[in-house]
């Protein structure tokens, strides 16, 4: 395990659980394109039921993979870990399969640009922040796409003082 994945596990609790599963988050993903019944969002509501961040498995976060912009802050919050240690995984061991979910990940946590994304951003307690910066330090030092975008939120957002800064929304 890397300092940065320790750094993960020790700033994001395993409990309380959020009140939306990220099964139920995809399935919100496809009330876009179709209806969902209430049997297949109750189907999505048991398979990841009493499932922590730790015991989500890489299978689910793959299977899931727009899940992070649908689901609750809390759960975004939640949930967001086990996104950050499989990017991590990928990072060191690269599959063709994850590429994909690295890419999301840095996404959901370098686009600060509407108040949606900021406001999941800015849920994140003192330690969490220093472990989303430290996943995005580790993620910048390769100079590809994702690395790219990890230093350019780290230099615009996460090592300013706007990172602090409460969110303020004015209707």
């Amino acid at each position: 395990m890397t300092g940065v994945q320790s750094l993960i596990d020790s700033a994001f609790p395993e409990a309380p659980l959020p009140d939306m599963t990220l099964q139920e988050a995809e399935l919100a993903d496809h009330t876009l394109s179709r209806e969902i019944g209430d049997a297949e969002w109750e189907a999505a509501r048991v398979a990841g039921r009493n499932l922590t961040w730790k015991q989500v498995s890489l299978d689910v976060l793959l299977s899931c993979s727009t899940a992070l912009s649908h689901i609750s802050v809390d759960g975004f919050v939640y949930f967001v870990p086990a996104y950050m240690r499989a990017a991590l995984v990928h990072r060191a061991n690269p599959q063709p399969r994850t590429e994909a979910l690295l890419t999301s990940t840095v996404f959901q946590l370098t686009h600060a640009g509407s108040n949606y994304s900021l406001s999941r951003l800015k849920a994140f307690s003192e330690g969490q922040m220093k472990a989303v910066v430290a996943f995005l330090q580790d993620i910048a030092k390769v100079p590809d796409f994702d690395g790219r975008e990890a230093r350019l939120s780290l230099e615009r957002y996460w090592l300013t003082a706007k990172a602090k800064e409460p969110l303020i929304c004015v209707p």
